[in-house]
């Protein structure tokens, strides 16, 4: 028989190359992402022919990392409505940024505000009841720039498959509960929550084409798929957008 210290030993050295396999996975997706945050610029754009304006905030997904701006979903936001677009957006970029974003907008009104927030206060383990009062503040405040505001987060930021378990696990067990305080914060504020993480893993049909190199951030499919979600959403919302 196999004596008790033994396995001990057997289950702390499974545990260490787990550990191992699991770091170097991590550094080696994180080297990926480096040159794709390095490349990424927020998609704007200010032509006069343009009457509408749209407001961007937000993280790495919103400054568009992974895809080209034009792909990103202010860019396709700016096509589709055929809106001017100021993004203020930054990569790594948490609930506690977006005052600072929103007080570089020198713009009194926009015809729509469009936030994605969210995932990076999930990842760095950062207090969800803190993000949820960040956003709620946040929704205040851009009440008086816009009737119109939709936000939404990265859907269910532990399908990434860049995540070793268990972090896949805690990472969708604290999107779950961001997402029900963001729900609640919509219905406060009158905004609309675009909720990818009912929509369940879109990018899991195909994840080589939905996700860029690092496995974390979208490609210009899966940035692709977001849109669609949001236009779905605030064309039954908000009709006159479209006019």
């Amino acid at each position: 028989m196999i004596s008790d210290m033994k396995i001990l030993i057997l289950v702390v050295l499974i545990g260490l190359a787990y550990l191992g396999y699991a770091s170097f996975r991590l550094y080696s997706f994180a080297q990926k992402s480096k040159p794709l945050v390095e490349a990424a610029v927020p998609f704007s754009i200010d032509e006069p022919g343009r009457s509408k304006r749209v407001l961007v905030l937000g993280d790495s997904t919103a400054a568009g990392v992974g895809s080209v701006p034009e792909s990103t979903v202010a860019g396709r936001i700016a096509a589709w409505l055929n809106v001017n677009v100021d993004n203020y957006s930054k990569s790594g970029a948490v609930t506690a940024d977006l005052a600072g974003q929103m007080a570089q907008s020198n713009s009194e009104r926009y015809d729509l505000v469009v936030i994605q927030i969210g995932a990076n206060d999930v990842i760095r383990l950062l207090s969800l009841s803190q993000a949820d009062r960040n956003l709620d503040s946040i929704l205040s405040v851009l009440a008086k720039k816009s009737d119109r505001i939709a936000f939404l987060t990265a859907g269910d930021v532990g399908d990434a498959p860049l995540w070793p378990y268990p972090m896949a696990w805690l990472y969708t067990y604290r999107t779950r509960m961001l997402r029900e305080l963001f729900i609640a914060e919509a219905v406060k504020h009158s905004a609309v929550y675009i909720d990818i993480y009912a929509e369940g893993n879109i990018f899991g049909d195909d994840e080589a084409k939905n996700y860029a190199p690092d496995m974390l951030h979208p490609s210009a499919d899966g940035y692709g798929k977001w849109f669609a979600l949001l236009q779905k959403t605030v064309r039954a919302r908000w009709p006159e957008l479209e006019k």
